[in-house]
C-alpha cells in the first residue's frame, strides 16, 4: 500500500475498475520514463474534501513546452517521441483525465524540466461527510439468566464448545453466556467455515444450527462425523423445529441431541456438565 498522509479514514466513492486504470495507466508512464536506478514513489493524502492520489518519478523529466499540453494526446506523442522511444502514452494519459474528470475530479503534471522527474496528481471528490453511529454491542438474550445466577460456581465447566450459527449476533451472545459458565468458545456463522474451525479447535462440543444457508447443519454434522478424531465429539443440533421427525433427521445426520430454540442457559449448562462427568 502507498504511504498515506493525513487524515486517511476517508471513503472514496469510485468505479473500482476506472479507478485501477488511471492508477496503472500514471506508473506505466513513470515507469516507461524511469531509468535503471531510478525510483517511482505513489502516495495517497487528504486535502479537505479531496482525496489527492500523485506518482512521482526520478525519470526523464517534461520540458516546459511540452508540460503546458501534456494531456493533449498530440503533446503526448511528441513527448513519447522525445523521450525513450516508447509510444502509446498519449492515449494513456489522455484516459486518465478524462476518468478523472468522470468522477468530478482533475488531474496535474509538474516537472521542473528535462532530467529533473515527474509528478502526476489525480484529485477526486469526497462525498459530503456521512455520521456514522457506532454500533452497539448486541444485547445478549442470556443476560437475565446470567445476572440471576452464579453459573460458574454451579457448573465449573471447562469444555471446548464451537457454536455454529448464521445469526451473528445470536452466536456471540451464546458464545459470551458459555464463556461465564467457565467453558472456552469458538464461533463460526457459516457450515464451510465451521469445518475448518473444527480441525483448529478441537471442540468437546459442537452446538450446531440446522437451518445454515448453503451447507445446513445436516450436512455439516454428517461432515464432522468423518472426522477421525481420538475422542467422542458431542453435536447438538440447535432447531427452531422440535417435531418427532426433525428429531429423527438430527439424528441420522449425526446429531447426538436435539435441543428447540430458545436454548436455555440453565438447561445447556446442566447438558455439558453431565457431559464433563460422563
Amino acid at each position: 500500500m502507498p504511504p498515506c498522509h493525513g487524515s486517511c479514514g476517508s471513503i472514496l466513492e469510485a468505479d473500482a475498475l476506472r479507478l485501477e486504470q488511471i492508477i496503472v495507466n500514471l506508473l506505466n508512464n513513470a515507469i516507461k520514463y524511469t531509468g535503471e536506478g531510478g525510483s517511482i514513489t505513489i502516495s495517497v493524502s487528504r486535502e479537505n474534501d479531496k482525496v489527492l492520489v500523485s506518482v512521482q518519478d526520478t525519470g526523464v523529466g517534461i520540458s516546459p513546452d511540452i508540460l503546458s499540453g501534456i494531456f493533449r494526446h498530440s503533446i503526448s506523442k511528441s513527448r513519447a517521441r522525445k523521450g525513450r522511444g516508447f509510444g502509446g502514452l498519449g492515449i494513456g494519459l489522455q484516459l486518465v483525465k478524462s476518468l478523472a474528470e468522470a468522477h468530478g475530479g482533475s488531474v496535474s503534471a509538474y516537472s521542473a524540466g528535462l532530467g529533473k522527474g515527474s509528478l502526476f496528481s489525480v484529485s477526486l471528490p469526497l462525498p459530503p461527510a456521512v455520521s456514522f453511529k457506532k454500533k452497539e454491542a448486541p444485547q445478549s438474550e442470556y443476560k437475565n439468566e446470567t445476572s440471576s445466577i452464579d453459573f460458574k460456581k454451579h457448573y465449573p465447566l471447562q469444555s471446548k464448545v464451537m457454536i455454529v450459527d448464521d445469526n451473528e449476533d445470536a452466536g456471540w451472545s451464546l458464545s459470551l453466556a458459555l464463556q461465564k459458565l467457565g467453558c472456552t468458545t469458538s464461533v463460526s456463522n457459516d457450515g464451510v467455515a465451521a469445518l475448518h474451525l473444527f480441525k483448529s479447535f478441537s471442540p468437546d462440543i459442537v452446538l450446531l444450527d440446522i437451518g445454515l444457508p448453503g451447507m445446513d447443519g445436516y450436512e455439516v454434522a454428517r461432515q464432522l462425523r468423518k472426522n477421525k478424531t481420538e475422542r467422542k465429539v458431542f453435536i447438538v443440533a440447535v432447531s427452531g423445529y422440535g417435531q418427532k421427525e426433525d428429531k429423527e433427521m438430527a439424528k441420522a445426520a449425526g446429531f447426538d441431541q436435539h435441543l428447540l430454540k430458545p436454548v436455555s442457559l440453565k438447561s445447556l449448562g446442566e447438558l455439558i456438565s453431565s457431559l464433563g462427568q460422563a
